[in-house]
């Protein structure tokens, strides 16, 4: 359900039994309409409209997530195959099934219910492309943001980032620290981290690799660039971030 100032844009269907139950087909025409009332940038957190939602922003030409940011309250593959990845809180499923089953055994034993709500946390915000720039409202470095999301692993410089924005390059440096507080140089490299850094989590792909994905060009590079960044190499990096929060390893399928 998409909902926002009391307003919800579900609709609802008659059965046949006289019923009335949701259609989760949100109305896409009033969502847009609602969307383009908002100041920009926005950001919205969704249940389950996700997609809905980045449906409504193309059909009325908001950048997602330069105009509008979405954050979902539930992960799920949808969320990984959206036509725009979107962000989402991953739920702690297993301790959630586990404590469950816990609380289950108990009271078939006889023990009494937890006089407390157990809650849960999620494990974390699982980021992707619907909030991972920052929304700005100059559309020269909103479109350079966007260019730099779609190709800092390959390789790119800042003078290629000017001349997809249209503007000079010492106009863009200049609007990159004023709206950013940093460089476009530094943008692309931060943003070439945040890829190695997925991909040294959630993958067993090597340190070469990553590399080469990643748009730093060599395992030395990298390697230099994350000792200077964080005090660590890549490698002990991925060993580090696993073992606060142990994920299932794959390889990723080339192309």
């Amino acid at each position: 359900m998409a909902k926002a100032g009391g307003k919800s844009f579900v609709r609802c269907v008659q059965t046949h039994g006289g019923a009335q139950t949701p259609d989760w087909n949100l109305g896409i025409e009033e969502l847009a309409d609602w969307l383009k009332s908002l100041p920009k940038p926005v950001a919205v957190f969704t249940w389950s409209g996700g997609r809905e939602i980045i449906h409504a922003c193309q059909a009325i030409g908001l950048r997602v997530p330069e105009e509008v940011a979405i954050l979902s309250g539930s992960d799920d593959f949808l969320c990984d195959m959206s036509r725009v990845p979107i962000s989402a809180v991953q739920s702690a499923s297993e301790a959630i099934g586990n404590e469950s089953a816990s609380l289950l055994h108990q009271l078939m034993n006889g023990g009494k219910p937890p006089k407390r709500t157990i809650l849960i946390p999620p494990l974390r915000v699982v980021t992707r492309q619907s909030t991972d720039t920052m929304a700005i409202a100059d559309p020269h470095v909103a479109k350079a943001l966007g260019f730099i999301r779609e190709h800092a692993v390959h390789q790119i410089n800042v003078q290629d980032v000017a001349q997809h924005a249209g503007i000079s390059r010492r106009l863009l440096e200049k609007k990159f620290k004023s709206f950013l507080d940093r460089s476009p140089a530094d943008h692309i490299r931060h943003t070439q981290l945040d890829r190695a850094k997925q991909l040294l989590w959630e993958t067993n792909l090597s340190i070469e690799k990553i590399s080469d994905i990643s748009g730093f060009g060599s395992p030395d590079h990298m390697t230099y660039i994350f000792r200077n960044k964080f005090k660590t190499t890549p490698l002990r990096y991925r060993h580090e971030a696993q073992g606060r929060c142990p994920q299932p390893k794959h390889t990723p399928k080339a192309g």
